[in-house]
């Protein structure tokens, strides 16, 4: 009775047409849905300009801290309700500058 399930499945697979993801009437990928951005509020979409043609193990710990310190000032420096960071959010960000970042730690991981 095993074989006949077993081999049941293996004829549907066999017969089922292959996955295809949505496309839009274009035919360009369909990338409708529900996206967040927030614990990535301070992650670029772009390259920054300084690092244009570098690769990440080519970036030293001291450009990325500076870069990191920029993005932190840059929130720490919006208006009050403008943007995701509230005054509790401020105060730990404040401390997460005065103590390092764990994006530096996370990125020295991720080279070994």
């Amino acid at each position: 009775m095993t074989y006949v399930r077993v081999m049941a499945v293996a004829l549907l697979a066999a017969t089922a047409a292959p996955y295809r993801p949505p496309r839009t009437p274009w035919g360009d990928p369909d990338l409708q849905g529900d996206y967040t951005n927030k614990y990535e509020q301070s992650t670029p979409l772009e390259r920054p300009d300084e690092f244009a043609g570098r690769r990440l193990q080519d970036v030293t710990r001291a450009e990325l801290a500076a870069v990191l310190t920029k993005r932190e000032q840059q929130v720490l420096s919006r208006g009050e309700g403008v943007g995701p960071c509230s005054s509790a959010t401020r105060s730990t960000s404040r401390r997460a500058a005065v103590h390092g970042s764990s994006s530096i730690r996370r990125m020295e991981r991720s080279r070994r």
